[in-house]
C-alpha cells in the first residue's frame, strides 16, 4: 500500500508559519503539488490513474477535483485492463 502523502517529506517541513503567509493561490498550487508530485501538481485519479480532472469548487469555495467518467461511474482516464 502507498504511503499517504501528508507522511511525505514535503508536507513534513511545510510548516503552518508559512502556511499562513501565502494567498489561497499559492496555498492551493503547494498542496497540489504536496498531493500529487509526479505530476507537478496535475490531479490524478485515485481510482484508475487518470489524468481527466476539472476543478469544482464547494458551494463554500473549496477546492475539489472531480474525474471524467463513462455511464456505469468508472473513470475514463485510462483504458479498461
Amino acid at each position: 500500500m502507498a504511503q499517504h502523502f501528508l507522511l511525505s517529506s514535503a508536507a513534513k517541513i511545510l510548516s503552518l508559519a508559512s502556511v499562513f503567509g501565502m494567498s489561497d493561490a499559492e496555498a492551493e498550487a503547494t498542496f497540489k503539488r504536496v498531493r500529487w508530485p509526479e505530476t507537478d501538481g496535475e490531479p490524478v485519479c485515485p481510482h484508475r490513474g487518470g489524468l481527466d480532472a476539472y476543478e469544482c469548487r464547494r458551494p463554500n469555495g473549496a477546492l475539489r477535483f472531480r474525474y471524467k467518467a463513462d455511464s456505469a461511474g468508472v473513470c475514463l482516464g485510462m483504458p479498461r485492463t
